[in-house]
């Protein structure tokens, strides 16, 4: 009787501990829906314009698929390099029939202010563009690329 509670013990101890381990971190990278909830009001674009992000560029497109028009946030690009899931330097939105439609959102670091390219959800890594390290999300619309595939080939191309 001893030997089966010393065993019960144990096993509760040791599922405990699994448990615990399994748990996300409170840092963990929260899931698509959550950065789908933090940027939900961009939908508008004179909300996003608010928010400090404003047309980047021109829209962009690729033989493989559209991009769209980016909205930058100077403020987010200039914060040394930090990454937020739920605070992404730039809003996409698809340009069609003269209106936009934002459908994904894109982590934007300089290359020179990290020593490596960042990395999301869990091990997802920015790649080089330009003298930057992005990383898109299509979470406005599906890419049937990915979500995380740069160019979309159901977006519109630019006008």
């Amino acid at each position: 009787m001893k030997a089966r509670v010393m065993v019960s013990a144990a096993l509760t101890a040791v599922c405990l501990v699994a448990g615990l381990l399994a748990m996300p971190s409170a840092d963990a990278a929260p899931p698509m829906n959550e950065v789908k909830t933090a940027t939900s009001p961009f939908r508008s674009v004179k909300q996003a314009e608010k928010a400090g992000y404003a047309p980047f560029l021109d829209c962009f497109d690729d033989p493989s698929g559209g991009m769209g028009q980016h909205y930058l946030s100077d403020a987010l690009l200039d914060d040394g390099g930090a990454v937020d899931a739920r605070h992404p330097e730039a809003m996409v939105y698809e340009v069609k029939g003269g209106k936009l439609t934002l459908v994904a959102v894109e982590w934007i670091v300089r290359q020179s202010d990290v020593a490596e390219p960042p990395m999301l959800f869990g091990g997802v890594h920015f790649h080089a563009f330009g003298p930057f390290y992005v990383l898109h999300a299509w979470v406005w619309k599906d890419n049937p690329d990915g979500v995380f595939a740069d160019w979309n080939p159901d977006v519109a191309a630019c006008p």
